[in-house]
């Protein structure tokens, strides 16, 4: 169901940590990859350099720093992906959020299988921190408080809580990606269980919708 006020007859809207979410800041996987063989250069301070970047990029290159810290036959890049990966996973709420900061323009909506009417004139999504304002022209419709939980098999996973306006009071658990400045959200409101895909079909209670910039 859809949170977005003018959206009728569909009900409401809108880690383990492991794997990688796209975003939209940093989509060169090829660098990734670049940097993560640099770990183990013959010069400490190419390493050094290697480390820092990856350090910076941080959540896009946790897939190619775990398959090198399982799977690199070179220790030094082993011992120093390990360590990255530490430390960009404690960092993750805070960098998810910060890639999100900004206003996003709802393109699809889909309930329980069942695709949603064109928005007009289109919901905003505006995140500030961790509260999100939902206008549908210049009315808000929705005020909430995103919560990242951390990250699943290339998804980030998401608590929202509605503090103010359509469905006052709901809780809803979801996953979410970022990629090419696309925003896709996929959602259940409690007590309905966290879909772990970006579908819905008749009966599952998911929700999807794509945003963006």
């Amino acid at each position: 169901m859809f949170l977005a006020a003018h959206i009728t007859g569909l009900g409401g809207l809108g880690r383990a940590e492991e794997g990688l979410p796209e975003t939209t800041r940093t989509n060169d996987a090829a660098r990734i990859t670049q940097l993560v063989e640099q770990l183990g250069a013959g010069g400490y301070a190419k390493r050094e350099a290697a480390e820092r970047e990856l350090a910076a990029i941080g959540i896009p290159a946790l897939a190619a720093l775990k398959t090198a810290a399982n799977g690199s036959e070179d220790p030094e890049v082993r011992v120093r992906a390990e360590g990255l990966i530490r430390e960009i996973r404690v960092d993750i709420p805070k960098k998810a959020l910060a890639l999100l900061e900004g206003t996003w323009v709802r393109q699809t909506a889909e309930s329980n299988g069942k695709a949603a009417p064109k928005d007009n004139p289109p919901n905003r999504y505006t995140f500030k921190g961790n509260q999100v304002t939902v206008k549908a022209g210049d009315e808000v419709s929705q005020q909430a408080t995103w919560t990242v939980m951390g990250v699943s098999d290339g998804k980030i996973l998401v608590d929202y809580a509605i503090s103010a306006g359509v469905n006052q009071g709901g809780k809803v658990r979801g996953i979410y990606t970022l990629g090419n400045d696309e925003l896709r959200w996929c959602y259940s409101f409690v007590p309905h269980p966290r879909p772990d895909r970006f579908e819905t079909r008749p009966g599952n209670h998911a929700s999807l919708v794509t945003m963006k910039r």
